[in-house]
C-alpha cells in the first residue's frame, strides 16, 4: 500500500530539452532566401504580410511588409497569402534562385504538393 502511494504520488521527471540553433547555409552563391510570415490583428479585421529576402551571406537585401484586409475564415488564408505575397516580391526583384521558407506546415507541404490544393485556400495556393 505504501509502495502504490508512493508510485502514484511519484514527481514525474523532467525533460532536459537542449535547442540547437540552426543556420541555412546555400550551396551556390547565387542563392537567395525568402522568409515569409502572416500575423493576424482580430480586433482591427487587418493582417501583416511579411517577407525578408536574404543573400547566401545571410544579409538582409530586400524586405516588405504589407498590411490587408483580415480574411475572416481561416488562418491559413493569411499564410497562404503571405508565400504568394514572397513569390510576387522576388519576381518583382528578378531573382531566380531562391528558397522560400514560412511558419504554416500545411502552407508549405500544399505548395510542395504535385495536385491541386483543395482547402479554402487553395485558390491561393494553386496560383503559387
Amino acid at each position: 500500500m505504501v509502495l502504490e502511494f508512493f508510485e502514484i504520488n511519484q514527481k514525474p521527471t523532467q525533460q532536459v530539452i537542449r535547442l540547437v540553433p540552426t543556420f541555412w547555409h546555400p550551396q551556390q552563391e547565387d542563392m537567395y532566401k525568402a522568409n515569409f510570415v502572416a500575423a493576424i490583428f482580430d480586433g482591427f479585421g487587418m493582417a501583416s504580410l511579411g517577407v525578408v529576402v536574404k543573400d547566401y551571406t545571410g544579409h538582409i537585401i530586400a524586405a516588405l511588409s504589407q498590411k490587408i484586409r483580415s480574411p475572416h475564415f481561416v488562418e491559413e488564408m493569411v499564410e497562404a497569402l503571405a508565400c504568394n505575397r514572397a513569390l510576387v516580391f522576388v519576381q518583382e526583384l528578378s531573382l531566380s534562385q531562391v528558397v522560400f521558407e514560412g511558419d504554416s506546415l500545411q502552407i508549405v507541404q500544399a505548395v510542395n504538393s504535385q495536385g491541386a490544393c483543395l482547402t479554402l485556400c487553395g485558390h491561393v495556393i494553386n496560383e503559387i
